[in-house]
């Protein structure tokens, strides 16, 4: 059961990192895990890197030593949103709008966004966010639209 839940939950996205990652103990939380309408309340869920390593009731889950505690008391913890079908202004809009759209995305819950109508400065965007200098979720861009309004012929889509 504790797989198929923290399969369930992503709260956070990425790929697993080595056992000398740091672990992460969210304490006394109240779990949404999504696989039905209920609330696991007082769960202890250990994160390791960016991958879920165990849930359990408080009671029974034991921290290990060196693990950095996060108290959950009257906190909620829930899987990330994929956002499928972002968009992400142009590069012609202001750095603070952008900037505004990406914090927003991961404010309100969306932890992973693929892109629609991919612009170059979203790599650069998606990098400041993987460096931490930027609020933001794990983008994942798409090219532009290869329409006859964004595209003038074969030579300009293969740039």
């Amino acid at each position: 059961m504790i797989r198929t839940l923290a399969a369930t939950l992503f709260v956070l996205a990425g790929l697993a990192r080595a056992q000398e990652a740091p672990l992460t103990a969210f304490v006394d939380v109240s779990v949404l895990p999504m696989d039905g309408e209920r609330v696991l309340a007082h769960q202890t869920v250990l994160v390791r890197g960016e991958r879920i390593e165990s849930v359990g009731p408080l009671a029974s889950t034991k921290i290990p030593d060196g693990a950095r505690r996060i108290d959950g008391v009257g906190k909620w913890l829930m899987p990330g949103i994929a956002e499928m079908h972002g968009h992400v202004p142009s590069p012609k809009a202001p750095a603070e709008l952008t900037e505004s759209y990406l914090a927003l995305f991961a404010l309100r819950g969306a932890t992973t966004v693929r892109t629609m109508y991919g612009f170059p400065n979203q790599f650069e965007l998606r990098d400041r966010i993987q460096k931490g200098e930027l609020l933001g979720p794990t983008l994942h861009t798409a090219a532009p639209p290869l329409s006859g309004n964004a595209v003038n012929g074969a030579d300009h889509a293969r740039e």
